[in-house]
């Protein structure tokens, strides 16, 4: 005859049994979110290095065209003053 508590006993084996197969598992998961945001971090430097090079170039050829456009400008206001 099967009672409650040996119903309730089995219920804990296959439990038990279960948890014990899911702990490999979660250790994966566990592993693979870790690389995951490793991957990320990786990825958020390259892309901030990129961005940085791009807005230093950017700056830089903002700079040259502003310094041209000061020698042009000085260059057309002493013609000015010539005549």
């Amino acid at each position: 005859m099967i009672t409650k508590e040996g119903i309730q006993m089995l219920q804990l084996m296959y439990l038990r049994m279960a948890f014990r197969n899911f702990v490999p598992i979660a250790n994966d998961i566990g592993r693979a979110n870790e690389r995951a945001l490793e991957i990320i971090d990786i990825t958020n430097a390259n892309n901030y290095a990129r961005t940085m090079e791009v807005s230093k170039q950017y700056l830089t050829t903002l700079v040259s065209i502003g310094s041209m456009a000061k020698v042009v400008l000085d260059g057309l206001d002493s013609t000015d003053k010539l005549k």
